[in-house]
């Protein structure tokens, strides 16, 4: 159970995330969770460019049979990983509400709009998009042609972005500070 890497019951591992001050994140909030990080952390926003990729295909439950949904959900197994899902999404909704609702969604909207024009100006052909929607295997040194290579467009990201707040035209035209001020202008 996904509870077990905190504690032996939901209820003492809910109770260890709280105690710890972990932050929690949930999958499909991930860029939540990115920013709340990166003002915990005090990191820049330069160490959160990356890129998506799905190496390792894991099948989604909208993917799975309605028999199997409700077979597994009634496990007991299953039950006590909803119950601590939910008990982390109030945690998580708790720490949203202390890092500012509006604020969060403002810092998430900067992001996300940079890492749009980042992946732009160095994948024009949307081959990231195209991996992180079926399984590819991992491009490996020396592998020769493969679909995406990640760490290529992830360093190509850190050159525009580094010389994007160099001041140097790069392009896709938004650094952090710009993408700010294109946000509260559209306002």
């Amino acid at each position: 159970p996904q509870y077990a890497w905190f504690g032996d019951t939901v209820k003492n591992a809910i109770k260890e995330l709280v105690m710890r001050s972990f932050l929690v994140g949930l999958v499909h909030r991930f860029d939540h969770l990115l920013v709340m990080l990166r003002y915990k952390l005090g990191v820049d926003i330069r160490q959160m460019i990356g890129v998506t990729t799905n190496h390792y295909k894991h099948p989604k439950p909208a993917d799975w049979p309605p028999v199997s949904l409700t077979l597994l959900n009634n496990t007991g197994k299953i039950q006590t990983d909803w119950k601590f899902m939910n008990a982390a999404e109030r945690i998580y909704n708790k720490q949203v509400r202390e890092f500012g609702s509006d604020r969060l969604k403002n810092e998430v909207q900067i992001y996300t709009q940079l890492m749009k024009n980042l992946r732009r100006s160095c994948d024009p052909e949307g081959k990231e998009f195209r991996a992180a929607q079926r399984f590819l295997p991992r491009c490996k040194p020396g592998q020769g042609q493969c679909v995406f290579d990640a760490d290529k467009c992830v360093k190509c990201m850190l050159q525009k972005y580094d010389a994007c707040a160099a001041g140097t035209s790069v392009g896709f035209g938004h650094c952090e500070r710009e993408v700010k001020v294109n946000l509260q202008n559209k306002k």
